[in-house]
């Protein structure tokens, strides 16, 4: 749903632009309000959403995890919509790209691996999870 926030902002913005509805030197300054709806919409879509949730086991109870996974997520959905768009719209190939330098250009990449992938790597007694396929095992390249 966040991804869908970002693709009705910004095609309606560019598709009004593409169309002659709005002057180039206009353009930046609707972007950048194009981009406060989109992030408005989206936080009070997840806002909502987690309340309703509650103290899910699904969902990491550290706020910096939970925006991790969040991101991890929202940049496998703009990578598959990179292939979607090139095969079926290749006019609307800039929206999942913008998303993907919106969501990457945002973060500072830690070497610190996420706690919530150790979690699901590791049991309570220290072994490993046999669902999460070791990084280079047969499982893990499908």
């Amino acid at each position: 749903m966040l991804r869908s926030f970002h693709y009705a902002a910004f095609n309606a913005l560019w598709d009004l632009t593409d169309r002659g509805g709005v002057v180039e030197r206009a353009r930046e300054s609707l972007e950048q309000w194009a981009n406060l709806w989109q992030v408005w919409s989206s936080w009070a879509f997840l806002r909502g959403y987690l309340e309703v949730a509650g103290p899910s086991p699904l969902l990491p109870r550290d706020r910096e995890e939970l925006k991790i996974l969040l991101d991890t997520f929202l940049l496998e959905k703009a990578i598959y919509e990179v292939g979607y768009e090139l095969n079926n719209r290749p006019d609307w190939l800039k929206i999942p790209l913008h998303g993907i330098k919106q969501i990457l250009g945002s973060k500072k990449i830690r070497p610190r691996r996420c706690m919530v992938i150790q979690q699901f790597q590791h049991s309570s007694t220290g072994g490993t999870n046999p669902a999460i396929p070791r990084a280079g095992s047969p499982r893990s390249r499908r």
